[in-house]
């Protein structure tokens, strides 16, 4: 385990873009209002397996969560060979899960299923990466390759994989009526402009 002092000069930038993207599509997509200044705290990577940064849904609601995470990657060449630019962590309180589902204009969980759970949580993930992904294109970066999204139960025990050469990320946290209920956990290297 380790800590660094390097990183991406852009990554502010870059993490305001994501941040807004996401309450840009709240507000357009579900009509739900999501304060514009969403907590947004840049910190330190922890590397504790070989370029894998821990993910645990307990540290962010101390109660059951679902985590979902997607990677990016400069080209499809990257994508095969597992070399991600980026990765976009999204973790969700499983009692929020199926409201936070309905909101989107999908239909309701059964929040006793786990996997239906899995299932929703990855879809919130791939929503909000993709909707990122389009605004990182709008402010002139290069198109980006996303890999399919991963889930698990409170935590992914094995990590998500981060491009070495950066140190940093930011966590974003959402409210949605008064109340944490989205949790982004975001880190991306260089992205070079088109």
């Amino acid at each position: 385990m380790f800590f660094s002092t390097k990183g991406n000069p852009d990554l502010e930038k870059i993490a305001t873009i994501l941040r807004d993207s996401i309450v840009k599509m709240f507000v357009d997509y579900a009509n739900i209002n999501i304060s514009i200044d969403a907590e947004m705290n840049r910190k330190n990577i922890v590397d504790f397996r070989d370029h894998h940064m821990r993910a645990d849904g307990i540290e962010k609601f101390n109660s059951p969560s679902c985590v979902g995470f997607i990677n990016y990657y400069l080209n499809k060449k990257n994508l095969d060979a597992h070399d991600p630019v980026g990765a976009i962590v999204v973790y969700v309180e499983n009692s929020y899960i199926s409201p936070l589902m309905k909101l989107l204009k999908y239909p309701p969980l059964d929040e006793e299923d786990d996997e239906a759970l899995l299932d929703g949580v990855g879809t919130i993930c791939n929503i909000l990466a993709g909707s990122f992904k389009l605004e990182m294109s709008v402010n002139g970066y290069a198109d980006l390759e996303m890999s399919a999204f991963q889930t698990h139960r409170n935590s992914a025990l094995t990590g998500v994989k981060f491009n070495p050469k950066e140190f940093f990320m930011y966590e974003l946290v959402f409210y949605i009526k008064k109340e944490k209920r989205i949790v982004l956990e975001f880190t991306m290297g260089m992205v070079p402009k088109k």
